[in-house]
């Protein structure tokens, strides 16, 4: 039998699960991904961070290519250059690439990063489940995924905000810019070609803040 103090304390973890709750899921916009919502007003999760440096979560490509490995770099230092904060995470030579993507994830939550980027994403009847499991996380923790040159995208539309094809042709954008979109909610295509060219992906003055 519980004892009367033990009951009013499991009330009182109830009660505060349910108050905690909505807030929680009032981080992820309701039938939109975050970072996609068509606005031009900053989602809940971000306010709360304003004059911050836009910090953004990289996990590398798992594909033995050294052309993938380049691009990876190449994205990670015009993101620097232009003033954000990018955390890479490298899926090479490493015996369970998921495992150590899933773990990135966690971290990158733990972190309260603006941004994921998840590079060559490719599901398998494998790891579909975990990828579903772990975009959610980020959803729910307001936390905006961009999917750059996926080999697989997720089939909920609401896991991601958009999906970046790094090329160099005249009208690209750049990648800096089109972070700054999704981390700011402002509108943005949801398939975009961008570059990762230095003289366009420069921040001139201070560095880049999700005011």
């Amino acid at each position: 039998m519980m004892c009367p103090n033990r009951r009013r304390i499991a009330a009182t973890l109830l009660a505060l699960a349910a108050l905690l709750a909505p807030a929680l899921a009032g981080c992820a916009p309701n039938g939109a991904a975050v970072g996609d919502t068509q606005s031009t007003t900053a989602s809940p999760a971000h306010d709360s961070v304003q004059g911050a440096r836009i910090t953004v979560g990289i996990i590398g490509t798992a594909q033995d290519s050294e052309t993938e490995r380049q691009t990876d770099s190449a994205i990670a230092t015009a993101l620097t250059d232009y003033g954000m904060a990018a955390v890479y995470t490298s899926l090479q030579d490493v015996a369970d690439p998921d495992t150590v993507a899933r773990q990135a994830i966690a971290d990158y939550i733990h972190r309260h990063v603006h941004a994921v980027m998840l590079c060559n994403l490719t599901l398998t009847d494998a790891n579909r489940d975990m990828w579903t499991t772990s975009l959610t996380d980020l959803r729910n923790a307001g936390i905006a995924v961009v999917l750059v040159a996926p080999t697989d995208t997720p089939s909920d539309p609401d896991l991601y905000a958009a999906v970046l094809t790094v090329g160099d042709s005249s009208g690209a954008m750049p990648i800096s810019t089109a972070i700054d979109d999704v981390v700011r909610d402002y509108p943005h295509e949801r398939d975009l070609t961008v570059t990762t060219d230095p003289d366009k992906n420069t921040k001139l003055n201070g560095y880049a803040s999700a005011d």
